[in-house]
């Protein structure tokens, strides 16, 4: 598992979640991924709540208000989804839940991605939380846990992940 930090003096623009973990792979602290926005619609997921995207459609999905909660992205060739941890938490079975939702199995799980985002600093919590997308099945060197993003952390239906902006 990667860890990112967010520089804030290094804008970028929208970045999908193949970028993401290649820049998690060769740098501790990176530039902010931004989500723009611009004739999508969008979906507000809610603690506790899911949202799945098709490739191609014009739809986002953002998790507001992660004060303790974190934005959990999982990609896959078959789609794309977003779920917002309440408190951080993903238990076990929705962990496999949300992988099953992408037809995501041990066959196929190379192609998998998974982003746990958190708005503060990284603890010892959240990094036990975000292990669980690695305990259901996707590999430890796909799976990026990016801090500091602040309240907001979102998907487009591109694969494009960041900061709504």
């Amino acid at each position: 598992m990667y860890r990112y930090q967010i520089d804030h003096r290094k804008p970028q623009s929208s970045m999908n979640f193949t970028l993401l973990l290649q820049l998690a792979k060769t740098v501790d602290k990176g530039p902010i991924p931004n989500l723009f926005l611009a004739n999508l619609n969008i979906t507000r997921v809610n603690p506790e709540q899911t949202c799945k995207l098709s490739f191609g459609t014009k739809q986002a999905a953002i998790a507001y208000g992660l004060i303790t909660c974190a934005a959990v992205v999982i990609a896959s060739p078959k789609g794309i989804l977003l779920y917002h941890a309440g408190s951080g938490s993903i238990p076990k079975a929705v962990a496999k839940t949300l992988l099953l939702e992408l037809e995501i199995t041990a066959a196929n799980a190379k192609a998998a991605v998974g982003i746990y985002a958190v708005p503060g600093e990284w603890d010892n919590r959240y990094q036990q939380d975000a292990q669980e997308l690695v305990d259901a099945g996707i590999p430890d060197n796909n799976v990026v846990l990016i801090e500091k993003v602040g309240a907001n952390f979102g998907i487009n239906q591109m694969g494009q992940v960041g900061i709504p902006c």
